[in-house]
């Protein structure tokens, strides 16, 4: 059996993120002692379909083939093989710049250079070709950040990211001079800073961290510039420039939601106060800010990115060298410096305590208000019950009388009005009795008409005399 061919039938390799394939090209320091041939054990390279099996038993996407410039088995080069394998732009710079700079540190401030290009299945790795590629991902990358640090000592040094479709790249070198140790070490504690400043505007939405990134020290480093260009997820483009020396300090940020431009004019350091007095001094200025951005319905997040560039760009006077002649306060200006603050309290509180009068005062008319609504509420409320039991007792005073009106109709007549009646009624008996009689003294002959009784009490009281035909006539 061939030897060789043994590495066309390993098992299958169960990953769930396989490794990259690369390709390292650099020139041998010792051609003699390099073998004449080379074999690698693993995947097969030659096959541009060549798939592996995931942890799940499924086929993942074709590897993705690279071109190395170095060796890749630094920690730099080993951190741009993870970032390679992410698909967004924070992930392909996450913790790169640090890892740059830091890893210039650990050269002793030697040149540092890196990239990796995506390169075809079949394609052939040729050294000319290559170094123009990694020329042109550098010069044309859709993406980049780069920062330039002056040294007191007049050297330069410079640091860049670059990324594009086509691949990844690095770069970090110090020109014009070398680094001391002292200088490496400063330089070293910028890391960190350095990573924020590209975490903040990778961020959505963006953001300016440029604390730590500001703290570098002034005896050591007189200049600072960083530039960046960023491709946002939505397709647009965000541009950085930030600008620090002895005389100026200026941010800019360009993007979708608007322009940010920020310039300050140190002076020389020649108006520096004390540090209470500076922070008075800033928090006056942000509240003037706040207040502008309320009057003109600003954008928030826009005048957030300002109010962080000013402030951060404002505490470098914290620990920053005071010209000659330029003295920090006696105690006679500590002490009035403490009676202004103390003074400033003192008007802070009256506002709020005048402020709160003004709130309870509000409350309280708020209340009376409340009070003379639930007063003529009720007002009305009795007026309407007083409305309403009249109209009822009205209703009963109409029924009552009408019940009245009908019970005195059905009722029999009452005992006067009955002896009355029949007084009458005697009366008319006695006198047709005694008219009767008179009419038998002179005739000896009686009618029996004559003597007839009345039908009713009601005919006679109607005045009718008329009687019934008794059944025999007496002559």
């Amino acid at each position: 059996m061939n030897p060789i061919s043994t590495a066309l039938r390993l098992p299958l390799a169960y990953s769930s993120s396989p490794p990259q394939q690369t390709v390292s090209l650099h020139k041998a320091a010792h051609p003699a002692d390099s073998p004449s041939a080379q074999v690698n054990l693993g995947l097969d390279t030659r096959v541009a379909d060549a798939q592996t099996y995931s942890a799940r038993g499924s086929l993942g996407t074709p590897q993705s083939r690279y071109l190395w410039q170095q060796e890749n088995t630094d920690p730099l080069s080993l951190h741009m093989q993870g970032s390679l394998r992410s698909n967004t732009l924070s992930g392909s710079f996450q913790g790169l710049g640090a890892t740059l700079m830091e890893q210039l540190v650990a050269n002793g401030g030697q040149r540092v250079s890196q990239s990796a290009l995506l390169a075809g299945a079949n394609s052939q790795a040729d050294a000319v070709l290559l170094a123009q590629q990694q020329s042109e991902l550098r010069k044309y990358a859709s993406n980049h950040v780069t920062l330039n640090l002056t040294t007191a000592s007049g050297a330069t040094v410079t640091l860049g990211l670059y990324s594009s479709e086509k691949g990844l790249a690095v770069d970090a070198e110090v020109q014009n001079g070398t680094l001391s140790d002292t200088e490496l070490k400063s330089l070293a504690s910028l890391a960190n800073g350095f990573e924020s400043v590209i975490s903040g505007l990778n961020q959505q939405p963006p953001r300016l961290k440029l604390d730590a990134m500001l703290k570098l020290d002034q005896n050591l480093f007189t200049g600072l510039q960083m530039n960046a260009r960023l491709d946002l997820v939505d397709g647009e483009q965000q541009t950085f420039d930030l600008r620090l020396n002895q005389t100026t300090r200026s941010v800019s940020l360009q993007g979708p939601n608007g322009d940010l431009q920020l310039n300050l004019d140190t002076q020389g350091g020649s108006l520096l106060g004390g540090t209470a007095q500076r922070q008075a001094a800033l928090n006056n200025y942000l509240a003037q800010f706040d207040a502008a951005q309320e009057r003109g319905k600003g954008d928030a997040h826009l005048m957030t990115l300002f109010k962080d560039a000013f402030r951060q760009l404002n505490q470098v006077d914290d620990n920053s060298p005071r010209p000659a002649g330029h003295s920090m306060p006696n105690k006679r200006e500590e002490k009035e410096e403490k009676e202004g603050e103390k003074k400033e309290e003192q008007r802070e509180k009256r506002k709020k305590e005048e402020k709160k009068r003004e709130e309870g005062k509000e409350r309280e008319e708020e209340r009376e208000k409340r009070g003379k609504e639930k007063k003529r509420k009720r007002r009305q409320e009795e007026k309407r019950r007083k409305e309403e039991k009249r109209k009822k007792k009205e209703k009963e005073e109409e029924r009552r009388k009408r019940k009245q009106e009908k019970g005195r109709k059905r009722r029999p007549p009452n005992k006067q009005a009955r002896t009355q009646e029949i007084s009458h009624i005697t009366d008319l008996v006695s006198l047709r009795l005694k008219s009767h009689h008179q009419a038998q003294r002179t005739s000896p002959q009686i009618d029996a008409a004559t003597c007839m009784e009345p039908r009713t009490r009601a005919d006679l009281l109607a005045g009718d005399t008329t009687g019934h035909p008794a059944q025999n006539t007496v002559k």
